[in-house]
């Protein structure tokens, strides 16, 4: 293995440990609650709450992030002017140091429920690992970096060794994941966008500047147990915390995640998902709109 995709996967798991272990089972049953994104709980023998974990994450991107906060009307708001006007409440003898402290907190604490964090998470992991921007595009967005992906797959042809992308692009629905690798579903709006070809198209289409948003969610594969079909993945944000999602294989040679799970397919027709078993329904975590791999290269 990689040595940087063993310390993917290392600080992945520690993440997991740190956030209360939540977890997610194969059949999408959250088995095991932890704690969330703005919480300050902590295990026994951790002196940093959740909430400055997260806040952690986004650091690692920009120490001005999050930037925003939403305000009554549901309209973002920059959050910098209020710590700003905080700091001159306590210069001003209006506040003490400990009530300043307090009320930034807060605000930094609304910001982190405000803004989707899974990027961020991701981001982070890839440079805890040693990647380079030319290896990963850092991002607090997903789009950002599978773009990358589909670019790199789309360059390796004609110029395999002067890729510098760490990932390729694949199908999720034909290719065999590994450890290191991100499986990533679109969502919000861009839900329909459920399969690599429809998302692909979509992305070649788009132009720059400026580049829309389009919202996804990637976890990173930390086990992949091929002769029981099962996969394990960690990803941020979600359901407010770092999970650990187990999802089955269908049978090989291909032992890809399991068809059962994709959005794609009819809840009630067990004759399109493979191995025998029924479509997942709607309510289990793990069903959502699959639609690419990124595929470690090294």
């Amino acid at each position: 293995m990689d040595p940087r995709v063993a310390t993917l996967v290392a600080e992945a798991r520690l993440q997991h440990r740190l956030f209360g272990g939540q977890t997610i089972d194969p059949q999408g049953h959250l088995v095991q609650a932890g704690f969330y994104e703005a919480e300050t709980d902590r295990p026994p023998g951790e002196s940093t709450p959740t909430w400055r974990r997260v806040l952690g994450f986004w650091q690692s991107l920009d120490p001005g992030k999050p930037r925003e906060v939403r305000g009554e009307n549901g309209r973002f708001t920059p959050v910098a002017p209020l710590l700003e006007a905080l700091q001159a409440q306590e210069d001003s003898g209006a506040l003490d140091e400990p009530q300043r402290a307090a009320l930034a907190n807060s605000v930094l604490r609304v910001a982190l429920v405000d803004n989707p964090w899974s990027a961020a998470f991701i981001s982070y992991l890839e440079k805890t690992a040693g990647l380079d921007e030319q290896e990963f595009a850092f991002s607090d967005a997903h789009h950002v970096y599978v773009e990358q992906a589909f670019r790199t797959a789309a360059a390796e042809p004609s110029a395999a060794g002067a890729v510098a992308g760490a990932y390729r692009a694949c199908d999720i629905a034909t290719t065999t994941p590994r450890a290191g690798d991100l499986i990533c579903h679109t969502r919000g709006a861009s839900a329909g966008l459920d399969g690599f070809e429809s998302l692909r198209s979509a992305l070649a289409a788009r132009r720059l500047p400026p580049l829309p948003g389009l919202p996804m969610h990637c976890d990173l594969v930390v086990a992949v147990d091929r002769e029981h079909g099962l996969l394990e993945s960690i990803g941020g944000n979600v359901l407010q915390s770092v999970t650990l999602r187990q999802m089955a294989l269908d049978p090989a040679p291909v032992s890809a995640v399991s068809q059962r799970y994709f959005t794609r397919l009819p809840e009630d027709d067990a004759a399109s998902c493979t191995g025998g078993s029924a479509c997942a329904p709607a309510g289990n975590f793990n069903r959502q709109p699959w639609a690419v791999l990124l595929q470690w290269r090294n």
